[in-house]
C-alpha cells in the first residue's frame, strides 16, 4: 500500500511547534530519498512525501533518531528550512516519526507484549517467503538441499542445551525464570526428533556431529546467547518468534506433508519425526510461552522496549542470512559431502 502527501498542500504549525521536538523515525519504517520524494518504507505500507528538496533532507536523513532537537538540526544543518520542518510536520501527523521526548518512560508488559505481537506477522513473512522455505515446499530444490536443511535444524534444535541456560542464569525474576526452565525441561531434548530423521535419511549423525553445523547455524544459536544478555525478554521474543508458528500447526503440518511428498519418493519416513515434533510443541503450548512470560512484567523501561526490537530486527536478518547459506552451500552437493566436510570452508 502506498499513502502520498503532497509538502505545501495544507497549513502546517510553526516552526516554534516543532523546535523542541526530537523527532525518530517509528518502527518499523526506514527513510530513503529518491528524487523530488521522501519514502518512509515499511512492509504493509510507503508514506510518500513530496516535492521535497534532496539536497537539503538527505544530510538529515540519517539523524533522525531521538537524540536531536529540531533546534539542533537546524543549528547544525544550514539547508534546514521551512520545506523540512513541513516534512516533519506532516511526518509526525502520518505518525512515520514520532517526538521522543512526548513518550511516557515506561511501558506495561502487556501493552509492550501487543506491540510485539503486531509485528510477528510481518516478520514471519519476511522469513517464511524465503527461497529456502518456498523452494522446498514446492520441491524446487534437489535432495542435497532438503538433507541440508535438516542437519542444520538439527544443529539448530539441538542448540537448545547451549542457548536457554544462557537466559535461565540470566534472568533475575524468579516467576520468569521458572517459566524458562519449564520450557527448556520441555525442549532440551527434542534434537532426538531430528536425529533420527536424518538416520532415516541414511546420515551418519555422528560424522555430522565431527563436521559440525554451518558457520550461520552457530551465528543464530550464537545471536540467542547474546540476546539473553541484553535483556531476557529480547531473549522471549526471539524464542516467542520461532515458536510462534506453534500457534499455527497446521501450516508447519502442511509444509512437512509438502517435502514429505517431494523428497521422501522411497518412503523412508524421515519427515514423520519432525510432524510428531510439531505434535509434541502444540500439545505442552509452545506457541503461548512468550505471553507468559511478558504477563509477569508490570512495567519495562523505554530503553528495554526499544531494545527489543531492535534485537528482533537483527535477529530475523540473522536468519534470513541462515537460510541464505543453507541454500548457497548445500545446492549442487554430494550426499557424502553433506556427511564430512565444509569443502568450501577447508
Amino acid at each position: 500500500e502506498k499513502v502520498e502527501r503532497f509538502v505545501g498542500d495544507r497549513g502546517y504549525r510553526e516552526i516554534g511547534n516543532l523546535r523542541t521536538m526530537s523527532v525518530e523515525i517509528a518502527y518499523p519504517y526506514r527513510m530513503v530519498v529518491s528524487g523530488a520524494a521522501v519514502r518512509f518504507e515499511a512492509p504493509e505500507e510507503d508514506v510518500i512525501f513530496s516535492p521535497v528538496n534532496a539536497d537539503s533532507v538527505r544530510p538529515i536523513s540519517d539523524k533522525l533518531d531521538g537524540a536531536r532537537t529540531v533546534d539542533e538540526l537546524r543549528e547544525k544543518y544550514p539547508k534546514f528550512g521551512r520545506d523540512i520542518a513541513e516534512l516533519l510536520d506532516l511526518a509526525v501527523r502520518e505518525k512515520v516519526v514520532f517526538d521522543r521526548t512526548r513518550l511516557p518512560s515506561t511501558i506495561s508488559g502487556t501493552n509492550l507484549l501487543a506491540a510485539v505481537e503486531k509485528h510477528i506477522p510481518s516478520w514471519n513473512e519476511r522469513l517464511f517467503n524465503h527461497q529456502l522455505w518456498r523452494g522446498l515446499y514446492q520441491g524446487k530444490f534437489g535432495q542435497t538441499v532438503a538433507r541440508g536443511w535438516s542437519i542444520e535444524t538439527y544443529f539448530f534444535i539441538r542448540g537448545a542445551i547451549m542457548r536457554m541456560p544462557s537466559v535461565i542464569s540470566a534472568c533475575r525474576v524468579p516467576e520468569i525464570r521458572e517459566i524458562f526452565l519449564e520450557h527448556f525441561t520441555e525442549e532440551y531434548d527434542h534434537y532426538a526428533f531430528f536425529a533420527t530423521a536424518l538416520e532415516r535419511q541414511g546420515v551418519d549423525v555422528g560424522k555430522i556431529e565431527r563436521r559440525g553445523p554451518l558457520p550461520s547455524t552457530e551465528a543464530v544459536i550464537n545471536f540467542t546467547k547474546y540476546a539473553s544478555r541484553i535483556h531476557p525478554l529480547c531473549y522471549s521474543v526471539c524464542s516467542g518468534l520461532l515458536e510462534s508458528t506453534g500457534t499455527d500447526a497446521h501450516k508447519g503440518r502442511d509444509f512437512y506433508r509438502h517435502v514429505a511428498e517431494h523428497y521422501d519418493m522411497a518412503r523412508t519416513g524421515w519427515v514423520e519425526p519432525m510432524l510428531k515434533h510439531v505434535d509434541l510443541d502444540e500439545s505442552y503450548g509452545h506457541g503461548s510461552v512468550m505471553k507468559e512470560i511478558f504477563e509477569q512484567v508490570p512495567h519495562v523501561d523505554r530503553q528495554v522496549a526499544d531494545e527489543i526490537f531492535q534485537t528482533a530486527e537483527l535477529f530475523v536478518e540473522t536468519l534470513i542470512l541462515w537460510f541464505d547459506e543453507i541454500v548457497w552451500f548445500y545446492r549442487n552437493r554430494e550426499k557424502d559431502e553433506c556427511n564430512l566436510v565444509y569443502r568450501l570452508y577447508a
